[in-house]
């Protein structure tokens, strides 16, 4: 199938579909995002074909839309969860309890994209990548698009308390979302793609790993719904949908590491590490 996928480069929006390269004005996305200009009119509002803009460092595919996350949600998460945390009941009631668990993970614009720097709290011990699919969202809370995102965590600081989650998952640095959107459409199903995580230090891949999407325990449409209800989200959102991915206490990221997560459909985010003093 040919997606439509949409790139952000210095600011710069680029439409994708067959390795033609076409760009947009950003009054289009933004109409896009805002729910007033559906995705085949922001495809017909197009530039003509042109050269492919350089990809090796691209901006967070994103507007104005907070960012939010979704916790366990795969039952390998759950099952992490509850092995690390001094709290383990909390976790296991979860994951099968008819609400989902959203949080906030970062105001708009705090999201890095492909070759920005992610990072280690200084306090943290054991920080760990989480591979997600994202879904974002209109302010109606329409989904409008798809795209991977890296919700960094700093577990050893949750599993002391899950009260310090706050912590944990919001500072500096901790959120990569990218490498593109995917526009959603007919045809375009998620929950039928894979994902992979590499881990690298120095030349060396210390950790890999792989998921089905299709093991997410919530819906989609539940997730958004969850979201929005009550809430008021103007930019609209974009929700990490959690993680099905989880490496061992030994392999925590460190300064200079390098992330690679990739998915077929969506492209690779790849991240360098940095560990805050």
């Amino acid at each position: 199938m040919a997606y439509n996928r949409l790139y952000r480069v210095n600011s710069d929006w680029w439409l994708e579909n067959e390795n033609s390269w076409h760009p947009l004005e950003t009054a289009d996305v933004a109409r896009f995002m805002a729910g007033t200009q559906s995705a085949s009119d922001l495809v017909a509002s197009a530039g003509v074909s042109s050269a492919a803009p350089s990809t090796d460092q691209l901006d967070a595919p994103l507007l104005d839309q907070e960012l939010w996350g979704a916790g366990v949600t795969y039952q390998r998460s759950q099952a992490a969860l509850i092995g690390e945390s001094t709290t383990a009941s909390v976790y296991d009631a979860v994951y099968s309890a008819p609400r989902p668990q959203t949080f906030f993970k970062g105001a708009p614009g705090k999201a890095v994209g492909h070759g920005g720097v992610i990072g280690v709290r200084g306090d943290s011990h054991w920080t760990a990548p989480e591979t997600e699919l994202c879904i974002v969202m209109d302010p109606a809370g329409r989904i409008i698009g798809y795209t991977l995102a890296n919700d960094v965590t700093a577990r050893d600081v949750e599993a002391v308390n899950p009260l310090y989650q706050p912590q944990s998952k919001v500072y500096r640095g901790s959120c990569s979302v990218g490498p593109c959107l995917v526009l959603a459409g007919e045809g375009v199903d998620p929950l039928s793609w894979s994902v992979s995580l590499r881990l690298i230090r120095g030349s060396e891949c210390f950790y890999e790993g792989n998921a089905e999407f299709s093991s997410l325990n919530r819906t989609l449409e539940e997730l958004a719904a969850t979201l929005y209800a009550f809430n008021d989200l103007p930019g609209g959102a974009i929700i990490c949908t959690g993680t099905d991915i989880i490496p061992p206490d030994t392999a925590g990221l460190e300064d200079g590491d390098i992330v690679e997560m990739h998915c077929a459909e969506i492209g690779t985010l790849t991240t360098p590490v940095k560990r805050w003093s």
